[in-house]
């Protein structure tokens, strides 16, 4: 069996063509290789997969010699008009493709680890979380037999609630910085207490039946409130979920210092993440 990597079209409209990016292990431990699925950040907006993806954090090329391959799908946004619903379907669709020319690829999809920053983190909770009813929703590559499971999940500075904060009331997610996006184009209400950001909100998902998560919220982030973090953590460990929480002192959005140096460091950042990857293949050998 030769296993492909580069990049693949998955899917086509009129006006684009949907591609991911799979960069296969450099050391084959395993007969199908578990996936890291890299999800990029930057608002829900339209993200196009050429030949150097993204890699939201150094460890990631690491992971090629434990035997991790490296998936970035591209997928729409709201900027062309995209829903969730859609934005959604299309990381599925991409595993769909995968999984109905497997012999190609050697990939085990039990054994995905989603990971991602801020919205790329958002809808790395979704698909560690949300059912695969929600997910394969607008999905066009479903085919007999087809599924994926994710044994763990990296979030960084994700939003979880999209919705008023049951407690204060107050916006956890400052609307002035998606507000184009997220009220015209993504979530479909023009309201923040309707019933649709509730549906994408990974808090509506906390169970006791999930993998592990690692949330990696900075102190001091003006755009997604580390608030929203705790409350998922607090949450599923009430639930007997593994959610570990590791708040970044002094880290804003994008881990850069305010009023000090960040605690943890971005090197052990790094660390904890290369870690996590290791013992969720520990766990499922």
């Amino acid at each position: 069996m030769t296993l492909k990597s580069g990049r693949f079209i998955y899917k086509g409209y009129p006006d684009m063509e949907l591609a991911f990016y799979l960069e296969q292990p450099r050391v084959k431990k395993f007969e199908f290789s578990p996936v890291v699925m890299n999800n990029v950040g930057g608002g829900w907006a339209h993200y196009e997969v050429l030949d150097a993806p993204y890699y939201a954090f150094a460890g990631q090329d690491k992971l090629l010699d434990e035997g991790y391959a490296i998936l970035t799908v591209g997928h729409r946004g709201g900027d062309y008009g995209a829903q969730m619903n859609e934005l959604l379907s299309d990381l599925i669709d991409a595993l769909a493709y995968i999984y109905s020319r497997n012999d190609q690829f050697g990939l085990d999809l039990d054994r995905i680890v989603p990971m991602g920053h801020s919205a790329g983190g958002h809808v790395s909770l979704m698909v560690a979380m949300a059912p695969a009813e929600l997910m394969t929703e607008c999905c066009v590559n479903l085919c007999e037999g087809f599924h994926y499971r994710a044994m763990g999940c990296i979030a960084c500075v994700p939003p979880i609630l999209l919705y008023p904060d049951p407690e204060s009331g107050k916006m956890l997610f400052p609307v002035i910085y998606t507000e184009n996006i997220t009220i015209k184009y993504m979530f479909g209400g023009a309201e923040y207490t309707e019933e649709c950001y509730k549906t994408y909100s990974p808090m509506t998902y906390a169970r006791a039946e999930l993998p592990p998560i690692l949330l990696i919220p900075g102190e001091k982030d003006n755009i997604v409130d580390v608030k929203q973090s705790i409350l998922l953590h607090e949450k599923l460990t009430s639930l007997g979920t593994d959610c570990r929480l590791v708040v970044v002192k002094n880290g804003e959005h994008s881990y850069l210092p305010v009023d000090g140096e960040i605690s943890p460091t971005r090197e052990e950042i790094d660390r904890l993440m290369y870690d996590f990857f290791v013992e969720m293949l520990e766990k499922n050998a």
